[in-house]
């Protein structure tokens, strides 16, 4: 909960940042803070859905603006991905849109990393990742020799997915 409550408060920092350097309207910056404190309380009362539904209306709020003109398009976008992250951190996982797995999130610094490994087998066009298992396949990949045979490429270490998970190279 503590690493949830930081990384909210450094986007009303960022908000604030803004609002001094005259990129946000104060009434606007306020009514995002006020918003975003409610989404602090309700994540520091174990009230996660509630948090991640707040953070969800902040951030079309902040596209709204940005559509206006209100916001500039990079403080927006900038917001917006916190605003996300934060829904991330609040519920301690995000949803691949590509197969619905739940990954786990953890906070490291500023920063939100996923917890585990990723899982894909497809890139986004539905392209499949092909799986490689010798060292050879891997030297063809990286063009080592100029014979380059895929795009992307994952492997099991140890050709042991249970224990590794997949490991990504392209």
């Amino acid at each position: 909960v503590s690493s949830s409550k930081d990384y909210l408060n450094s986007m009303i920092e960022s908000i604030k940042i803004a609002q001094d350097q005259g990129l946000i309207k104060p009434g606007q910056a306020n009514a995002l803070i006020a918003q975003l404190n409610v989404a602090i309380l309700n994540t520091n009362n174990g009230n996660t859905t509630a948090a991640a539904k707040q953070l969800v209306a902040i951030s079309v709020e902040i596209q709204g603006l940005a559509d206006a003109g209100q916001i500039p398009a990079p403080i927006a976008e900038e917001l917006s991905k916190k605003a996300d992250g934060g829904v991330a951190l609040t519920q301690g996982y995000f949803i691949d849109p590509f197969d619905n797995y739940k990954y786990p999130v953890v906070l490291i610094g500023d920063q939100i990393w996923m917890a585990e490994n990723l899982r894909a087998t497809k890139l986004n066009d539905g392209t499949p990742i092909t799986n490689l298992i010798g060292s050879w396949e891997w030297l063809r990949t990286s063009d080592y020799f100029g014979m380059r045979t895929h795009e992307a490429a994952y492997c099991w270490y140890e050709n042991d997915f249970n224990t590794y998970g997949k490991v990504y190279g392209a």
